[in-house]
């Protein structure tokens, strides 16, 4: 029974229901959970009819015009809206920032062949130390995308690092689609 609750999978499991609990309290009575840049919104169709494919930066008055945000905005989010509700999708959005960039973790030390339970204690001090912390706690989710990106960027390179197609066309379409979604990525360095 030790053994299994010491694998990767049950480790990414439990941090999951975790922060999914943990997030829970405050969806209680019908709230939400708002604030940072882009994390005020409720309704995404009324953003998507106003907007149009660019992102509009409220506090400076100046369109941002991303080719990905124009489909996340322009599509994705109202669907997801329209069909789970604006209370499941804003809690998916909150729970992401949490949630992926421990899964990065996770899996850039399953590809440095950390033991499970190192791996557990290193991607959990990833997200809850101070720096991360705070930054999370923004509920910036554009730039909270790059404490997921980067390590799941060299997890892939560390993968595919001997199999230079797959290295091309699996870092290149997963590079792609996060290209433009304002994640802040100096990351390629």
């Amino acid at each position: 029974i030790l053994r299994c609750f010491c694998s990767r999978k049950a480790i990414i499991v439990l941090f999951a229901l975790t922060v999914g609990a943990l997030l829970s309290i405050y969806y209680m009575n019908g709230f939400l959970i708002m604030g940072g840049e882009g994390c005020f919104f409720t309704d995404f169709n009324a953003l998507s009819s106003n907007y149009g494919n660019t992102w509009y930066n409220i506090g400076t008055g100046f369109p941002g015009v991303n080719l990905n945000f124009g489909v996340l905005l322009g599509y994705l989010l109202p669907f997801l809206q329209k069909y789970l509700g604006i209370r499941i999708l804003n809690f998916m959005l909150i729970f992401s920032m949490y949630f992926l960039p421990f899964l990065a973790v996770m899996f850039l030390c399953a590809e440095l062949k950390v033991s499970p339970r190192k791996s557990f204690l290193i991607s959990l001090f990833y997200v809850v130390n101070p720096f991360n912390l705070y930054f999370l706690t923004s509920l910036n989710y554009w730039n909270a995308l790059s404490l997921f990106i980067i390590p799941f960027y060299f997890g892939l390179i560390l993968k595919y690092y001997n199999d230079r197609i797959a290295l091309f066309t699996i870092f290149g379409v997963f590079s792609a689609a996060f290209s433009f979604t304002s994640a802040n990525p100096p990351l390629m360095a």
